[in-house]
């Protein structure tokens, strides 16, 4: 819906829209938020920020989709789209007073820069017709982004009327133009340029003494209200007119010499389309930012994305595109001082050496005045703090815009954040393809895809592999792959002419202090995340010196933070950690820190041990005795040990390879073995527990008591009896030989178990039975519940593979009555119920399984709770109950999902099929029918 001269959109003044006045201040405010962001989506979070700020009220959302739909009826369906959660106004090009003054305006430039005065004169008039009032969006609350338009709007304005007045002066009629200066000097009195211009019409009227006051008054006006000298406009022309010299109108065409500093676009950058599209919009003239700040560690990309920017918003910004590496961080620079900085800019707007300054709060504050009506474009490139940058700033009116590049957040900057992580390996092939030629990756995707990987998402890395392959033409990619498979010569390797990697992350590394820089090197010993605690065991600090050592890494970008407490480290970086560890700790200083990390672990472990109801109690114990001096991580319930499990397991595998190495490396690597055999397996990480007991196994060379070997020996056995190891009966009777040995009658009876467990699973379900009864009888006399139990509760497992459900009930009846842990007493209750089940009573089987399932839960026991709902399902499919089956067995699907024990195609698949069959996971899990 249009006017008759087409208008749908009035903001030069107060806002109005043809179809007729939207009274509400709340919908006048949303209207007028969609126009600053027209033809771009806005998110309804970002709306409902903007209506009510930062407590918006519980209605928001419901009264933000009414306005919207007031909004629509008014202006039509069609103008306001709803997309992704956002709403995007539609504005065609002469449907807004805005867009119809800038086209007017901008005709007038091109007519005045090709000579014809008279036409600019006109189009210049036209524009500012446009205006109802001397503010844009005058009647809209005052937020940021209306603030901020409007403010480009009125600099816009202001432009125009001074290249009108100079237009004016051009075509000889100065008594017109002398009105307009007076008039535009009336509202601005702080602005150069009209002062300059009110001389010159009054010089060329005859009336020169009236312009040499002019001058005076205007630099009394400067110095009372701002404390500035004229500018050099204003004292070169009081010195030409002194002089006599011919004083001729300049700056009429509106154009004035533009910088264009840029450096030349990186061709390969072709990643990070999301971060540039933010970038773009953010500033575009809507966009409301002003300075925006991209922060990353070194290499990770951020001055290829920022001139990128820059070059794909230059239409926007046609007062210049200004460049200046601040050498923050560039190795073997000395950062540029901000006086020096503000120089160079200052240079760079063609400002004379002698004009500027001495110090450096004239010289920043002729830099913003020179800035104040043009819309330029200014990147500061690898800043090293914020003080280095304040003083290059715009001031808050100023039209120009302002991109930053630094390693460290400039937080305390008021600028929109843009913090870079590395790439995807899918981005990363992109700009290794880019910069090797795809045809040559393309022929081996294996290894370009390895060597991708091996770079770790960085752009500098990449950027360095992409250019050996270029210059060893001779190199296949596999030559490269195996250079880079090394990690003790892959930095070596990431270096090329003036880049490398190494000398990249060393700029942030030597600007340490001694005990964060001690820090550093000591996560080259780890190959993991790393929380406060482990870095205080590492570096033998207390817990809040450790905690600042890591924020002060986190600040430099050597080290990430994430949002469980956990800081992660660059692969690459990690291997110039290791490199400084080598250099920096003696011998002993490195054993004593592995010591004491593998004495936090295993602390930890025993604790997690203990929240999961891992049996028996010797699990807590076995190994070395606990340190005071390096306290455990805090957990409390079995969820916090399960996540902490899945979080370590890795880290404390490589840690346990480097700690065999030490005089009682076996005794504590040990330790953790058993402790953590229970919670590995109850989080889905079999695999890493059989891992840490072969490690142990291989590596003690006998320096292990024999009873502590044995434990390990079993629970490894144990572990590959769940993976379903064909070999494991032959292993578990060797092991039960090895007991017996031992003259133990608990380590016999575990033994004894795990051969009845491997025989069940293998069909050998009257075997299993004889060595189960053993196992009762060895255990029977323990003092620990738990393990009695659990041998009634296997025996009870077995006897139901023999098809003797009777005697199955009664085991499992005594294996109840003994009123074990949590752990055992689930796993009774979930043999009980499949025992039912086979006799015949499933609701009697399903009303236990339910009561399994929520004690394996409340335990962290994933991978038996995934067990127990699969059977669940089963019992309610044989109860007709299929809806609820179904629910069951997708349920059980995502918890193994989400401990790694199914892939999520691979449970997709899973869940389509009419009847979906056990995974093969869960089926390792339980013993073998009889059969099958």
């Amino acid at each position: 819906m249009r006017a008759r001269d087409g208008v749908v959109f009035r903001v030069l003044g107060p806002l109005s829209i043809a179809p007729g006045p939207v009274t509400s201040a709340k919908r006048r405010l949303l209207l007028a938020t969609l126009l600053c962001h027209r033809n771009t989506r806005v998110s309804v979070d970002r709306l409902i920020e903007e209506l009510w700020g930062a407590e918006p009220p519980a209605s928001a959302r419901a009264n933000l989709q009414g306005y919207v739909h007031y909004l629509r009826r008014l202006l039509g369906a069609e103008l306001i789209l709803h997309r992704h959660d956002g709403y995007q106004l539609v504005v065609e090009g002469a449907a807004s007073d805005d867009q119809l003054f800038e086209e007017a305006a901008g005709r007038g430039e091109s007519a005045l820069a090709d000579g014809d005065a008279e036409a600019a004169l006109g189009l210049f008039s036209d524009a500012l017709a446009y205006w109802r009032g001397p503010d844009a969006y005058a009647d809209v609350a005052d937020t940021a982004t209306i603030r901020t338009e409007a403010d480009r709007l009125g600099e816009r304005r202001q432009a125009v009327v001074e290249h009108r007045i100079d237009t004016l002066l051009r075509l000889g009629r100065p008594a017109e133009a002398a009105a307009d200066a007076r008039a535009v000097i009336a509202r601005d009195p702080l602005r150069q340029r009209p002062w300059a211009q009110l001389m010159l019409a009054l010089h060329h009227s005859g009336r020169t003494a009236e312009a040499l006051e002019t001058y005076g008054r205007a630099r009394s006006v400067l110095i009372a209200e701002a404390g500035l000298e004229p500018g050099p406009e204003l004292r070169d022309l009081q010195a030409a007119i002194l002089g006599g010299d011919p004083v001729e109108v300049t700056g009429g065409d509106g154009r004035v010499p533009v910088p264009e500093e840029l450096p030349p676009l990186d061709p390969a950058f072709t990643a990070r389309v999301q971060e540039l599209d933010q970038l773009s919009m953010w500033l575009r003239p809507a966009g409301g930012a002003r300075v925006i700040a991209i922060s990353g560690p070194g290499g990770i990309g951020k001055s290829a994305l920022a001139v990128r920017a820059a070059y794909a918003c230059s239409g926007d910004f046609p007062d210049g595109r200004l460049y200046l590496d601040l050498h923050g961080a560039t190795p073997g620079a000395v950062p540029v001082p901000p006086d020096d900085a503000v120089i160079r800019l200052l240079r760079g707007l063609g400002v004379r050496e002698r004009e500027i300054p001495d110090d450096l709060g004239r010289s920043a504050a002729l830099l913003r005045t020179m800035l104040a009506g043009r819309r330029a474009l200014i990147l500061l490139d690898n800043a090293a703090a914020a003080d280095q940058v304040r003083p290059l700033l715009p001031g808050s009116a100023s039209p120009a815009a302002v991109i930053i590049t630094s390693r460290r957040p400039l937080a305390v900057l008021h600028a929109r954040q843009l913090p870079l992580g590395t790439l995807s390996p899918a981005e990363s092939l992109t700009v290794l393809s880019e910069l090797a030629g795809a045809g040559r990756i393309g022929a081996d995707a294996a290894a370009g895809a390895a060597i991708a990987a091996a770079c770790g998402g960085l752009p500098l890395a990449l950027r360095i592999a992409g250019a050996r392959l270029v210059s060893r033409a001779d190199w296949s990619l596999t030559d490269l792959r195996s250079r880079l498979a090394d990690q003790h010569r892959r930095l070596d390797e990431l270096q090329h002419d003036d880049l490398a990697v190494r000398s990249s992350c060393l700029v942030s590394v030597q600007s340490l202090p001694p005990e964060p820089a001690r820090v550093f090197a000591l996560l080259g010993l780890v190959e993991a995340d790393v929380t406060v605690a482990m870095a205080a065991a590492l570096s033998g600090l207390p817990a809040e010196d450790a905690r600042a050592a890591l924020d002060h890494l986190v600040d430099v970008q050597l080290v990430r933070a994430g949002g469980d407490g956990r800081c992660s480290v660059h692969d690459l970086v990690r291997l110039v950690a290791a490199e400084q560890a080598g250099q920096l700790l003696e011998p002993e200083d490195t054993a004593a820190a592995l010591r004491r990390l593998l004495h936090h672990y295993l602390g930890t472990a025993r604790r997690a041990a203990r929240l999961v109801g891992a049996w028996p109690e010797s699990r807590y114990t076995a190994g070395v005795a606990e340190t005071a001096s390096w306290p455990p991580a805090e957990l409390d319930t079995p969820e916090a040990a399960a996540a902490w499990v899945r979080g370590e397991s890795r880290g404390i595998l490589a840690a346990a390879r480097r700690g065999l190495g030490l005089d009682d490396g076996p005794a504590l690597v040990a330790g953790l073995s058993v402790a953590l055999a229970h919670p590995l397996g109850g989080a889905g990480r079999i695999r890493d527990s059989i891992e840490l007991g072969r490690l142990v196994l291989d590596g003690a060379d006998g320096r292990l008591a024999a009873v502590l070997a044995a434990q390990v020996r079993h629970d490894v056995n144990e572990g590959l009896g769940v993976l379903g190891d064909s070999e494991i009966v032959s292993e578990r009777l060797r092991a039960w030989q090895a007991a017996r040995e031992l003259s133990d009658p608990e380590e016999e009876g575990r033994a004894l178990l795990a051969v009845a467990g491997a025989m069940g699973r293998h069909g050998r379900a009257a075997d299993a039975v004889d060595y189960a009864r053993q196992a009762v009888d060895r255990l029977t006399a323990t003092g620990d519940p738990d393990l009695p139990a659990l041998a009634w509760s296997v025996l009870g497992g077995c006897l139901r593979l023999d098809r003797r459900f009777q005697e199955a009930e009664a085991a499992l009846e005594r294996a109840l009555s003994l009123r074990p842990g949590r752990r055992v007493h689930a796993i009774a209750l979930g043999r009980l119920a499949e025992v039912l089940r086979d006799a015949g009573r499933p609701q009697d089987a399903l009303d236990l399984i339910e009561q399994a399932i929520v004690l394996f839960r409340a335990d962290e026991q994933r991978s038996d709770e995934a067990l127990a709902g699969w059977v669940a399902g089963d019992l309610l499919q044989r109860l007709g109950r299929p809806d609820d089956a179904r629910a069951r067995w997708s349920g059980s699907a995502e918890v193994l999902v989400g401990i790694g024990l199914l892939d999520r195609a691979e449970a997709t698949e899973l869940m389509r099929q009419l009847r979906p069959e056990m995974p093969r996971v869960l089926r390792q899990l339980r013993p073998r029918e009889v059969g099958q």
